[in-house]
């Protein structure tokens, strides 16, 4: 049961919700950049949301199916092709076995997330599935899908998935950021620029961060490196040149330069979905008010506030919320 890969794309990978409890001895998480998406695109097949999924990026995959199943595609829209007949994102679509399938290039974003009912069958690397490129770890032999691989799935599903989200990739470039350990050291013109002017993301970033260029930050005390201390998700570096990085899921465990601020959590699903040589602008906020935002915003997604009924199926209407939840597993 698989699907044949005829095009794999730009660096499509497997990934989870990330690999955690390792960065100590400097394993990095990895995982999916754009959560929400992923997250999404799990719940509409009825995984469990941390099951693995294809991350595509710019462009997508073609392959041959080999077993009857079911998937989804939630993130950048993408032009979706089977057998020569265009379908759309965002909800469940019935493959056969025979069936040519084709994903165009990512429109309004750069990321798509490919869920099959029932999970990919892979194995696990320290509880997760992710594709860590840097260690060959994880995923489908540690790298990128090519030409000619067999991916397996984990069956033919049994349910209907009457459900579909018509959430899209915010086109907002304001991204929400707290202060960092090392924001104070900022001089006060910097402050200023961090906020208040745009800054673009360059085309050599990559998974491990995003390499902005904009005015240059400087410290009061012209020093921009520290004793190496641990990283996080969306911490906002600043090297010697003054021009900031924000790590990203295969950021390095620590670091030798100072975090000025980090995003917000939130956020980050829409960080990652704008493409280079794009601008976009800091928003600083208080710590509170940024966990506040994610926890709201898990609790939408874990309710399922983000799927809707399929009008074709009425009948589902009917379905109690403690249902539902039995249904996304």
């Amino acid at each position: 049961m698989a699907f044949y890969i005829q095009e794999a794309g730009i660096l499509s990978t497997f990934q989870d919700l990330g690999r955690y409890g390792h960065q100590s001895t400097g394993i990095s998480p990895a995982g999916v950049l754009d959560y929400k998406s992923a997250i999404l695109a799990n719940q509409l097949v009825g995984n469990n949301i941390n099951e693995a999924v294809i991350e595509m990026n710019f462009t997508g995959i073609s392959f041959d199916v080999m077993k009857d199943t079911v998937i989804s595609v939630v993130g950048a829209e993408m032009r979706i092709d089977i057998n020569g007949r265009q379908y759309t994102g965002g909800k469940a679509i019935k493959l056969a076995k025979g069936d040519q399938v084709k994903f165009g290039k990512t429109l309004n974003g750069i990321r798509s997330y490919l869920a099959v009912a029932g999970g990919f069958h892979l194995k696990k690397e320290l509880g997760s599935y992710s594709t860590h490129l840097r260690t060959a770890m994880g995923g489908h032999q540690g790298r990128p899908l090519q030409k000619g691989d067999l991916i397996a799935y984990n069956g033919k599903s049994n349910h209907t998935f009457p459900y579909y989200s018509n959430e899209k990739v915010g086109d907002t470039r304001t991204i929400r950021i707290i202060t960092g350990p090392n924001y104070d050291d900022l001089t006060i013109e910097a402050k200023e620029s961090l906020t208040k002017t745009p800054y673009k993301i360059t085309r050599s970033s990559d998974r491990m961060g995003i390499r902005l260029e904009g005015i240059a930050l400087k410290t009061t005390d012209g020093v921009h490196d520290i004793l190496s201390e641990p990283t996080q998700l969306g911490n906002i570096q600043v090297p010697k040149n003054g021009q900031p990085i924000i790590l990203l899921n295969d950021r390095q465990t620590t670091g030798g330069y100072k975090r000025m601020a980090t995003v917000a959590k939130i956020d980050l699903p829409k960080l990652v979905q704008i493409p280079p040589e794009e601008e976009i602008y800091f928003e600083l906020i208080e710590l509170d008010d940024a966990v506040s935002l994610y926890k709201d915003e898990m609790n939408k997604l874990l309710n399922n506030d983000y799927l809707k009924i399929d009008s074709e199926h009425s009948d589902y209407r009917r379905i109690t919320a403690e249902k539902v939840k039995t249904i996304m597993r």
